[in-house]
């Protein structure tokens, strides 16, 4: 049974969440705050966090940071629920680290079929090996660095998630014939990272250099 920690300072948002997401066979708990929440998931890890942004004392976008920042929660699956519904401030909880994010007022329907698509998605990954590599790329999970002719970059959780799920394309590239440019998948991740519009000037900068270089091999 999957288990789903909602953390909101509604209470009664987080007894309808308990109440539907009980009902799809899900365990819920509740968290009326991010420092409730963080000791909540250190004593059970849970299987997704359900987490408001608008939050008294620690916001939800610095939970979801803090969480990012620890090895043992840097793949947690986070799913932002909130009133924020500016283009900005979804790019901000994604950015932090967010898999997905639902605005209020919304459709039960909607969320829990957003909560069931998340959990299929880590099911899936619970089967993933730490070492993918195509080409001269080579991902290794563990560390979150990536290779590309010997050279190695630091991600962070956001731009290896991206990555990682980008690499496995490479059917794809090859049935269209591009496969011949065998960098071409980073190319592409460059692009939608910076889509995103990461903060992170050393990234950036370091995605940049090898842009450079694989546009260069092509």
């Amino acid at each position: 049974m999957p288990y789903i920690l909602a953390v909101d300072d509604e209470t009664d948002l987080l007894g309808t969440l308990s109440r539907v997401l009980g009902r799809e066979g899900h365990e819920v708990s509740q968290a009326s705050s991010a420092t409730e929440a963080w000791q909540k998931i250190v004593y059970r890890r849970p299987d997704l966090v359900i987490l408001d942004v608008m939050m008294p004392g620690t916001n939800g976008i610095t939970l979801c940071k803090q969480l990012r920042d620890d090895n043992r929660y840097a793949d947690l699956l986070i799913l932002f629920l909130t009133a924020k519904n500016d283009t900005d401030d979804v790019i901000a909880g994604l950015d932090a680290g967010g898999d997905d994010y639902v605005v209020k007022p919304f459709e039960l329907a909607e969320l829990t079929a957003r909560v069931r698509a998340l959990l299929r998605r880590g099911q899936r990954g619970e089967d993933k090996q730490p070492i993918l590599e195509m080409g001269e790329i080579r991902l290794d999970s563990d560390t979150y660095q990536v290779h590309v002719n010997g050279d190695a970059m630091q991600l962070t959780a956001t731009e290896h998630r991206l990555l990682r799920y980008l690499m496995p394309l490479k059917n794809s590239l090859r049935q269209s014939g591009i496969t011949r440019h065998k960098p071409a998948i980073l190319i592409l991740f460059v692009h939608i990272y910076a889509i995103c519009g990461s903060s992170s000037n050393t990234a950036k900068d370091g995605l940049s250099t090898s842009r450079r270089s694989t546009e260069s091999a092509i």
